[in-house]
């Protein structure tokens, strides 16, 4: 789940992920990955822009299938046709000092991807975005992202 913080709807799309997270069992996901925390390599791959706007648009995710091996899965038969099926293995010669992506953050953002596609919640998840933008409260240091969380669960709740 790694995001831009710079761009203030990215800043709303970290939050909103940071409330789903909580709701699916991760609810330390906030303070793991906040500030500089954000960019450990446990959060970071590099992609190319196409599958990094798939991956960031919960249009495509990876599975694990063994130790550090994904299969990349999408949310339509097209993407499947031309991204789907193939297999990911990360792989590192210092796990200490260089470690893979983190198997926790990729299993919840493939749980989120699959709930997101297969409930129709992606519509869902847009109006709680829409609503967030109206909110011009947003610090630069991330310090409100627990009104943030808060107005959104309102929003969820309602």
């Amino acid at each position: 789940m790694s995001v831009n913080l710079e761009n203030g709807d990215k800043r709303i799309y970290a939050a909103t992920a940071y409330t789903i997270a909580e709701s699916f069992g991760y609810p330390t996901i906030q303070q793991d990955l906040n500030g500089e925390k954000i960019h450990r390599l446990e959060n970071v791959m590099t992609m190319s822009p196409d599958i990094h706007s798939l991956f960031d648009g919960l249009e495509l995710w990876l599975v694990q299938v063994g130790k550090d091996t994904y299969k990349v899965e999408t949310s339509s038969y097209h993407l499947n046709r031309s991204h789907g099926g193939r297999e990911v293995k990360f792989t590192t010669e210092n796990p200490e000092e260089l470690p893979v992506p983190s198997p926790d953050y990729l299993a919840l953002h493939a749980a989120c991807a699959k709930v997101a596609h297969l409930s129709g919640a992606a519509e869902y998840i847009e109006t709680i975005l829409s609503y967030a933008e109206e909110i011009p409260v947003l610090a630069a240091d991330g310090s409100s992202g627990e009104l943030l969380t808060h107005l959104l669960r309102h929003v969820v709740a309602h």
